[in-house]
């Protein structure tokens, strides 16, 4: 979206020259990127790696107890803590994030999550927004909405798709 809203800036779509000059490709094709080192960002920094559940398994239940402060807003964490152990009696395979990047076991799914995650950033809305005006100007050349406006509607529905399966 914030492509888009950058884009609401950009000269109108029939002075060529000006968008050539304005470098509007350089919005287009950056922001994924600046996107994805986002996404590593917090997953790596914000996100906790280990789940309580992982943490009581492996016999860190203070690391579980803290863990679960961060989650839950009800004060009693050792009855919360407590619940998830007695209920957790699957067995789990333990994968530490070592493991997950560089074991030979599970590195090539990493790999492989990543390198999806990276290449959803690189296409996805921002093909949309760099050749919707000449696909939307040819499919219907007759309507009041203009295709840059057109453009905006599918990044509104996209927002709100988007934020529907989030939550």
């Amino acid at each position: 979206m914030i492509a888009y809203g950058l884009a609401a800036f950009l000269p109108p779509d029939t002075d060529t020259l000006a968008l050539e000059e304005t470098g509007a490709w350089r919005i287009t094709f950056g922001m994924p990127l600046v996107f994805f080192a986002a996404e590593l960002t917090l997953f790596f920094t914000y996100f906790p790696t280990e789940s309580p559940k992982f943490l009581l398994l492996t016999g860190k239940r203070e690391q579980a107890e803290a863990s679960v402060a961060r989650i839950y807003t009800d004060p009693d964490v050792a009855k919360i803590t407590d619940y998830i152990y007695r209920h957790c009696n699957k067995k789990t395979v333990v994968v530490a994030t070592k493991e997950a990047f560089y074991g030979r076991r599970y590195k090539n799914g990493t790999w492989v999550a990543l390198a999806v995650m990276f290449f959803h950033e690189m296409t996805g809305n921002n093909v949309v927004l760099l050749y919707s005006n000449s696909i939307l100007t040819e499919m219907n050349p007759d309507s009041q909405l203009t295709a840059r406006q057109f453009t905006y509607i599918i990044g509104a529905f996209n927002l709100f798709s988007s934020s529907v399966s989030i939550w």
